[in-house]
């Protein structure tokens, strides 16, 4: 079994077609034929200001939203990846975190979820030695008892602070709306093949 990225590294080592650099113009999609659709993403990058070029090494921000389900789905997921790492926090609790910039993960969601409101927070954190692109890109991935797909990703509907709250006490800072920036195209098709899992199979 592959995970999303050896298979892809796989992939582009075959036909030798690894992107280059981070604005190589790699396509948000992946396709396996007619038996299985495309899987494309449905939000943006985002980070708590525009010119996310500049940002500093080790600068933090903070990206909210929020979930309400009537009823507790059969299947939840997200798709995550951040320049340069990041942890993430749902209702409060720590789920996950990474700190490999090049690598998109997947964590099961289900039994974090509860019905009615729910909070997801993710830390991000720029690394290096001199100011730096950074951005975020996360896909919450919901399946209903019905088989209907729900998907939620980052966009500027999501809330960003450059002070970090305590995960459970998200009231405690300001917030803004994120600003959408540049993608990092090369992970891509990386996200996409993990959000093929999570909707299709």
């Amino acid at each position: 079994h592959l995970t999303a990225e050896q298979l892809m590294d796989s992939i582009w080592a075959i036909a030798g077609s690894a992107a280059g650099t981070i604005e190589a113009p790699v396509p948000a999609t992946v396709y396996y034929g007619d038996e299985i659709p495309a899987a494309e993403l449905s939000g943006q990058w985002i980070w708590s200001y525009a010119d996310m070029a500049t940002s500093p090494a080790g600068e933090r921000a903070a990206f909210r939203t929020s979930i309400n389900l009537a009823a507790r789905s059969t299947r939840a997921s997200i798709a995550i990846t951040c320049d340069n790492e990041y942890t993430l926090f749902v209702n409060g609790k720590r789920v996950g975190k990474d700190s490999d910039w090049g690598t998109v993960e997947v964590f099961d969601l289900k039994r974090q979820l509860v019905v009615g409101a729910n909070s997801i927070l993710v830390i991000g954190r720029n690394a290096g030695s001199s100011p730096n692109p950074a951005g975020l890109y996360a896909e919450v991935v919901m399946t209903a008892a019905d088989g209907q797909v729900t998907r939620l990703a980052t966009d500027a509907t999501w809330k960003a602070s450059r002070k970090i709250p305590k995960p459970d006490q998200l009231d405690s800072v300001e917030w803004r709306n994120a600003v959408p920036v540049v993608p990092q195209n090369f992970l891509g098709p990386r996200i996409a093949e993990s959000l093929l899992s999570l909707i299709h199979i």
